[in-house]
C-alpha cells in the first residue's frame, strides 16, 4: 500500500497474524516489529564483491513458505526490495543499470521483470499474506475535459507498479485525510474511506 512517511505503515503491517516484515528501510530497523533487516547494494558493489541481497532472498524463499510461524510478509519498502532486484540483474549481466548492455537493454530489462514477477507470483500463490509497502507519490495528470487532478499513488518504479496492480487484491493509501490518519481505498476521485 502507498503511504506517507513516519505515518506508521510499519508498524500497521506488523499487526497482520504471525507478519515478518523484511525490513529494507534503514531508518526503520529500531522498530519493536519482528523483521529481517535487508540492506540495499547497488550493481557495482556486488560486482566488487558485496553480498547480493536479492540471491539472499530468493534462497530463503522457501523457508517463508514453510515456515509455519510465519503467516505473513511485509515488504517494507517494495520501492527497495524491487531495486534489489535491479541491482541483481544488472550486476550478473556486470553492468550498472541497464542501458550500458547497448542493443541488449531490452533483454536485461525483461529479464528483471521476469525474475522480479517470478518470485512474488510465488508467494501470491502460496498460503502466505503478502504485504507491499510504498511510499506516496503525488502527481498532477490532466483529465479528458482539460482540467487536471492530483492523483496519489505508490512511489515504486514504473515496472513494479505494473506488477502490483496485476497482483494486489487491495491497494490502499494510509496517510492524513481531513486532518486525521485514515485508510482510502483505490479511486483517488471517489475513496472510501476508513478514519483511524
Amino acid at each position: 500500500f502507498p503511504v506517507t512517511i513516519g505515518i506508521g505503515k510499519s508498524t500497521l503491517a506488523s499487526q497482520f497474524p504471525n507478519a515478518l516484515t523484511l525490513m529494507y528501510e534503514p531508518n526503520r530497523r529500531n522498530l519493536r516489529i519482528r523483521q529481517l533487516s535487508i540492506k540495499k547494494q547497488e550493481a557495482k558493489d556486488i560486482i566488487d564483491g558485496a553480498p547480493d541481497p536479492w540471491e539472499q532472498l530468493n534462497h530463503t524463499a522457501q523457508r517463508f513458505l514453510y515456515d509455519e510461524t510465519i503467516d505473513h510478509l511485509n515488504f517494507d519498502s517494495v520501492d527497495i526490495a524491487y531495486e534489489t532486484a535491479y541491482h541483481s540483474i544488472c550486476a550478473a549481466n556486470k553492468i550498472t543499470r541497464p542501458k550500458e548492455a547497448g542493443r541488449g537493454s531490452a533483454d536485461v530489462w525483461i529479464e528483471i521483470r521476469e525474475e522480479w514477477s517470478a518470485y512474488f507470483d510465488t508467494l501470491v500463490a502460496s498460503r502466505l499474506g503478502v504485504n507491499l509497502i510504498s511510499h506516496a507519490k503525488t502527481r498532477e495528470i490532466e483529465e479528458l475535459n482539460g482540467g487536471k487532478v492530483d492523483v496519489t499513488g505508490p512511489s515504486c518504479a514504473p515496472a513494479c507498479l505494473t506488477y502490483i496492480k496485476q497482483a494486489c487484491d487491495y491497494v490502499l493509501y494510509y496517510g492524513i485525510h481531513g486532518g486525521k490518519r485514515a485508510i482510502c481505498l483505490r479511486d483517488p476521485t471517489k475513496p472510501i474511506i476508513f478514519p483511524m
